[in-house]
């Protein structure tokens, strides 16, 4: 048996030694490391910020393409997270179509963000476009591969070897074989990587645009229907398509006491039922509807004491109803709207209390609300 090593303070010590320099190095250099932080993985932590409102496709049906090309990929994180790789677009439409600007920020060996600004004539291609790049930026050979650019060949299988050509009854070799016999013996051609992928590429025509459907609720205060100030309340519903909505309307003017000089007094208030048409130019996020629609309803007045013998009186509201508004897209699917409405009303008449005149229906009222869309 060979001898057993003796582990002598000489051996020991150098050891001991190096362990204590190598921990050193590390208490030293890590937190200078710390704060150089790892480079960034392509597709480990990203965040995705999609502008894009009306029938463009929204950020989750972005994002959706981008994991038809990347199955494995994380959900992306919001705008304002912390993520090595960030992606931002904003889509505008033009008299062209429709026109992106993506950034990309946190490429591995880029020192300054990847900008592209490109158009196409129909938003879903939009997409689809800015949802390949975005993919292939965060992981190129795992798309190049998805998409069949880059896959490995199947090798094809080595054609067996001939037999050995019999001698013939004379001693001298055979014939050629038969040309039909050297056909069979060659391997059949494997079929294309691409091809056979195809079906993965997430395309816009498989997508088909359609319009989205909002509801809503609107408050504010205005002038009219009788020469006074007052407050209202309703709600819309709409159907909003490319550059037009449509949508029906429905509210209430809020109770206002009105008095006479001999201090008879009514409580007038009403409602209103209508719809419009909208055109809907676009800035980014923002639209800008310019409407023009048609509404029913009625203003009602009841007397109110001293007023001898109350009784209760309604007048017919219609009206030609112009407006502009002002929607912004604050979420994918909330939107903000302010807008001013100029009800043109077509009915002459008026509340009396004892014969005398009380209050007019104005020729021309004023609306001014706010309010929230949730869109679908």
């Amino acid at each position: 048996m060979p001898p057993r090593p003796n582990l002598s303070s000489s051996f020991v010590r150098p050891w001991w030694w190096a362990q204590l320099g190598l921990w050193l190095a590390l208490v030293v250099l890590a937190p200078a490391s710390a704060s150089a932080g790892p480079p960034a993985e392509p597709g480990a932590g990203w965040s995705l910020a999609w502008e894009a409102g009306g029938s463009c496709p929204s950020q989750g049906e972005l994002a959706a393409m981008i994991a038809a090309y990347l199955p494995e990929l994380e959900e992306p994180r919001p705008a304002d997270a912390d993520a090595a790789i960030r992606a931002r677009a904003e889509v505008t439409e033009d008299e062209g179509g429709w026109t992106v600007d993506l950034e990309l920020e946190g490429l591995q060996g880029l020192q300054s963000p990847l900008r592209r600004i490109f158009s196409a004539p129909e938003c879903d291609e939009l997409a689809a476009a800015a949802a390949l790049i975005i993919a292939v930026s965060l992981e190129p050979l795992a798309v190049s591969r998805r998409v069949g650019l880059h896959a490995p060949a199947e090798p094809a299988e080595p054609a067996p070897a001939p037999d050995p050509a019999p001698s013939t009854a004379s001693g001298g070799p055979a014939t050629a074989p038969e040309r039909d016999e050297v056909e069979q013996q060659r391997p059949a051609p494997s079929s294309s990587p691409q091809r056979s992928n195809a079906s993965s590429r997430p395309t816009s025509s498989s997508r088909r645009e359609r319009p989205r459907v909002g509801a809503g609720v609107r408050g504010g205060a205005g002038w009219g229907p009788t020469p006074a100030v007052y407050a209202h309340a309703g709600a819309s519903v709409g159907v909003f398509g490319r550059g037009w909505a449509w949508r029906l309307d429905g509210g209430a003017w809020l109770p206002r006491r009105t008095l006479l000089d001999d201090g008879r007094a009514a409580r007038i208030h009403g409602w209103w039922l209508g719809s419009a048409g909208c055109w809907l130019p676009r800035a980014g996020v923002v639209t800008l509807p310019l409407c023009a629609g048609l509404e029913l309803g009625q203003a009602i007045g009841r007397g109110l004491s001293p007023t001898p013998n109350p009784r209760r009186e309604t007048l017919p509201w219609v009206a030609l109803v112009p407006s502009v508004g002002l929607r912004w897209q604050a979420l994918d699917r909330l939107t903000l709207v302010a807008g001013v409405e100029v009800p043109a009303g077509l009915v002459r008449a008026r509340f009396r209390i004892g014969g005398e005149p009380l209050a007019p229906l104005t020729a021309a009222a004023v609306r001014a609300s706010l309010g929230l869309d949730l869109t679908f």
